[in-house]
């Protein structure tokens, strides 16, 4: 008999705790599920920021290339610059002598002969000259 007692008890209990466990089997089968959608989402969005931050270094890979180009070009025309400005030291007094002999009353057919310019330059120091003397 006291087996038996016990053994209702014992079904007693269970029947009690029955519901408060198939209500907590629901909740983790409801949170399970809401897991499931968050890491999804989570892998989804991790799966964006990967192809933005691919994209981005593929775009920096582009522009340093770019740069490295623009930086190559800026070197050989700066030396290219340099070989100018020292091949033409003589050619900028020339162009200085050519306006002092204007100022002082010279002609184009002066400036040739004098200063060793062409035709086109004695013209043009010419006219530059006379345009700055009317601002003036």
């Amino acid at each position: 008999m006291p087996d038996l007692v016990l053994q209702m008890l014992c079904l007693a209990a269970w029947l009690v705790t029955l519901p408060y466990v198939y209500r907590q089997a629901r909740q983790i089968q409801a949170l399970r599920g809401q897991l499931a959608a968050y890491m999804s989402m989570r892998e989804k969005t991790a799966g964006e920021y990967q192809r933005t931050v691919d994209a981005l270094m593929d775009c920096s890979r582009g522009l340093n290339a770019t740069l490295h180009e623009h930086d190559r070009r800026l070197r050989q025309l700066s030396s290219r610059q340099e070989q100018f400005s020292t091949q033409d030291s003589g050619g900028t007094a020339r162009y200085r002598e050519a306006v002092d002999l204007l100022r002082r009353g010279a002609d184009e057919e002066d400036l040739i002969g004098s200063c060793g310019l062409s035709r086109g330059e004695a013209h043009l120091i010419a006219h530059l000259e006379r345009l700055q003397n009317r601002v003036a």
